[in-house]
């Protein structure tokens, strides 16, 4: 729902399974998306188990598939973005920060963003700029 943020997605796609959260490891929290096939079996975890990674995904708020992608938010104070991964391999091809969605204004701390699939690698974003106000602006992400 685009009303809150997540703290976990879920997405099944033709033959895997996609499952994103955060997750405590050692002292820091981290997101990761863990890729499993039918039977159970993971297959890759995409995401970086350190903050201090440039490419961590430090607060995963949701997920999105396209045919060939995976986006990610990640809606930290420190990042603030939309992290772009090729689906088949977990490698990241690129950010998007909200900043830049929304013609460089300043997103709040409480910033959400809920993602929607689209077909033809789109992927509808819902960014809520502050939870107790209503402010929601939509974009479609092209890939």
């Amino acid at each position: 729902e685009i009303a809150s943020c997540l703290v976990g997605s879920e997405m099944c796609i033709r033959d895997s399974f996609y499952v994103g959260g955060n997750a405590r490891i050692g002292t820091q929290d981290v997101g990761l998306v863990s890729v499993y096939d039918f039977n159970g079996k993971q297959k890759r975890v995409i995401g970086k188990e350190k903050r201090e990674d440039s490419n961590a995904i430090n607060s995963l708020t949701d997920i999105a598939l396209t045919d060939e992608y995976l986006v990610v938010s990640d809606s930290s104070v420190d990042k603030q973005q939309l992290q772009i991964y090729r689906k088949n391999t977990g490698t990241l091809v690129g950010t998007v920060s909200y900043k830049d969605l929304t013609d460089n204004k300043e997103t709040s701390i409480g910033a959400c963003v809920n993602l929607a699939n689209m077909p033809d690698n789109r992927v509808l974003v819902a960014l809520s700029n502050d939870r107790k106000n209503v402010d929601d602006e939509f974009f479609i992400l092209q890939l």
